[in-house]
């Protein structure tokens, strides 16, 4: 009888943002469904980490993000002053005395953050990398390195989309023989008992977003829409951010400069955002940059319509008048196209319903799952 596949996975945070929930619903399933033998190795930790400590062994390498450790706080003092090797050396001092990786038969790597935690495995096993970004996410998490282990040491790449996948090939060195194409899943929220309608400003139409609010996702635009939407429609619509902002004073401020103030919710991070995706009459994508949105198959699989920019894969799972896409970063072709969903909500219903076939039939952890699974297999049985 064969040996159950010994799987270490390494990730960078345990956030509820795409890369993890997926994570996070992927180890689920192989919890479920093999006798796989797994160990998960995040760089930091996040609001998700005990949802992954119920399902795979747990290492987490450094707090979450704005709760440093004494060690961490006496490096970075380090580095500020000048002294970047012994700040070099506390820092990977810390790991090791953190990092115990147990015997396994192949790495996979979830996105480029991942790269943090492989700089600091010895591992001779064979890798997977799975590509959950784009230009700016790539130059980030790698520094713009072509030649970073997370690229050049896997035989096989998967990317989220199309998109990222001739991002890799055009920008990054990578052969496209080496990519799969594997578009997301549904996340399992499972955070809480789905709740009721939240309770909105007005009880007009609610044009929502979901997403942590960065310059990357666009909040800022996302602002700029409902002003011009609003401007288009009338005083009853109302927006809504679902997710934690960077800087929650100066949205709040943005907003009310652009009269916004009384018809925008901004709850912050929750849980499960269900009941928004519930109550929207339109999603709108305002990121400059998105490799494949889970949100999107979030508010698709709601009956929500979709529109968004062209800003990366969300232009592949919205075609074939799935939803709608206008050019990436036209402030005014987006609140067109949202004006006219709102005015006319039924000639949006087809694509609406199209979208939701679409994800509730492909886009289903019962779709990704065996496939991805069937990548982890393939690299650790070698060439």
């Amino acid at each position: 009888m064969a040996r159950a596949v010994r799987l270490l996975v390494a990730s960078h945070d345990a956030s509820r943002t795409g890369a993890p929930l997926l994570l996070l619903t992927f180890l689920r399933w192989v919890r479920r469904t093999t006798d796989a033998e797994v160990q998960l190795v995040l760089w930091r930790g996040g609001p998700l980490v005990e949802a992954f400590a119920e399902v795979t062994d747990l290492t987490v390498l450094h707090p979450p993000p704005g709760r440093r450790s004494v060690s961490e706080t006496v490096a970075l003092g380090l580095g500020e002053i000048g002294l970047g090797r012994p700040a070099s050396w506390l820092t990977s001092a810390r790991i090791r005395a953190r990092l115990r990786v147990q015997p396994h038969d192949v790495l996979y790597l979830n996105g480029a953050g991942s790269a943090l935690v492989l700089a600091h495995l010895r591992s001779g096993a064979p890798a997977l990398s799975h590509v959950h970004e784009l230009e700016r996410g790539l130059t980030f998490s790698l520094q713009g390195r072509r030649d970073d282990p997370f690229l050049t040491r896997p035989r096989r790449i998967v990317a989220v989309a199309q998109r990222v996948a001739d991002e890799l090939s055009a920008n990054w060195a990578v052969d496209p023989d080496r990519t799969v194409v594997l578009p997301g899943c549904l996340p399992d929220r499972l955070m809480g008992a789905r709740g009721s309608r939240p309770d909105l400003p007005t009880d007009g139409p609610l044009v929502s977003s979901v997403g942590a609010g960065s310059w990357r996702k666009g909040v800022d635009l996302f602002l700029e829409v409902a002003q011009g939407v609003r401007e288009l429609v009338g005083d009853d619509v109302c927006f809504a951010w679902v997710g934690p902002l960077d800087d929650e004073a100066a949205v709040r401020a943005d907003a009310a400069e652009r009269g916004l103030g009384s018809v925008l919710d901004l709850p912050g991070e929750v849980g499960d955002p269900t009941p928004w995706f519930d109550a929207s009459a339109v999603f709108c994508s305002t990121a400059r940059e998105d490799p494949f949105p889970l949100v999107a198959l979030e508010a698709g699989a709601a009956g929500v319509p979709v529109v968004a920019f062209d800003s990366g894969g969300i232009a592949e799972l919205l075609a074939d008048r799935r939803g709608t896409v206008v050019e990436a970063l036209d402030v005014a072709a987006m609140v067109a196209a949202v004006a006219a969903q709102l005015r006319q909500p039924a000639t949006g219903r087809a694509a609406t319903e199209r979208l939701r076939a679409l994800v509730t039939t492909h886009h289903t952890i019962d779709q990704m799952g065996p496939a991805l699974w069937a990548e982890i297999e393939a690299a650790a049985a070698g060439p």
